[in-house]
């Protein structure tokens, strides 16, 4: 089965939502609100989600696509975001500074991940 130009289209469109929903899932973590980050990455999880569900139904059935393994990767970074900001959550309580810090450096390390991943 060949992908006509409307799926490739709406694939396309797709993969844009899954980019966008990890930017989100990164900025969160530059907002000091614990309430406003989790909901955003909530969001962006949400997102992913749909997307993945999307790509597969778009997809011939038993085949994994490029769209899935990027929608796969961005969930796996989104989950990191989550997964840092309930750790964040718990040294903010003790040492501020310490905390504002491990969010820019888990932001830089995910964000070149994934730009190197997504690099052919």
């Amino acid at each position: 089965m060949l992908i006509n130009r409307d799926d490739l289209t709406f694939l396309f469109v797709t993969l844009i939502g899954i980019l966008i929903a990890v930017f989100a899932g990164l900025m969160s973590l530059l907002i000091s609100s614990y309430q406003g980050r989790f909901s955003l990455e909530g969001r962006a999880m949400f997102v992913g989600i749909t997307n993945m569900v999307l790509i597969t139904n778009l997809s011939p059935t038993g085949i994994i696509t490029l769209g899935h393994l990027i929608t796969a990767y961005g969930l796996f970074i989104i989950a990191l975001c989550l997964l840092e900001s309930a750790i964040s959550i718990i040294y903010y309580k003790h040492d501020e500074r310490f905390s504002r810090k491990l969010d820019i450096v888990t932001l830089k390390i995910l964000s070149i991940g994934f730009i190197i991943t997504l690099q052919p």
